[in-house]
């Protein structure tokens, strides 16, 4: 927990060594969702993953460089924040689109406060959670921007919300 505190100053210090190696996204992703497999069980959620527009073929490998810490983390915090923001017996979906560089969109039919839309990835920033501290979002967003990449947020009551995480291509 220390040495995780200290990666954050010095993320938001900007002096961050970012060491990047190939990693397996389709094996992060799964893992996460493993990490949340009761929450999803507990509120009947489904998750669909597409690749490209398609659904995803088993056995695929998508490389990209990152550090394994850094893109878990972002992964269990926005895929846990999807399963709680989700209404239940419905569908998370996630869309991986890889080109030059790959982009992750994870969308769920709950949406985000008006009040908070402003303030998704800024620190101490949540609302309704019991036991929320505001650092997921904020700290997803310092990881992503740590290994060269962005996250961004739209959403609307109607349509539910999209978390995009850009990265960058292979390695």
């Amino acid at each position: 927990m220390v040495n995780s505190s200290l990666d954050m100053f010095k993320m938001e210090t900007e002096s961050y060594e970012y060491v990047p190696e190939p990693l397996d996204l389709v094996d992060l992703l799964h893992s996460s969702l493993n990490e949340i497999e009761l929450l999803l069980s507990g509120y009947n959620l489904q998750v669909d993953i597409s690749y490209n527009s398609n659904p995803l073929p088993s056995g695929t490998q998508i490389i990209v460089p990152g550090e394994k810490l850094l893109l878990e983390s972002i992964l269990d915090n926005l895929l846990k924040n999807a399963a709680e923001a989700s209404p239940p017996d419905e569908v998370i979906r996630i869309s991986i689109f890889q080109h030059e560089n790959v982009t992750i969109e994870i969308h769920n039919k709950g949406h985000v406060p008006e009040d908070m839309r402003q303030s998704f990835f800024e620190k101490y920033s949540t609302h309704g959670k019991q036991h929320g501290t505001g650092l997921g979002t904020y700290s997803a967003r310092l990881m992503a921007e740590s290994m060269g990449g962005s996250i961004s947020m739209r959403t609307s009551n109607g349509s539910g919300v999209t978390i995009t995480i850009n990265l960058l291509g292979s390695s």
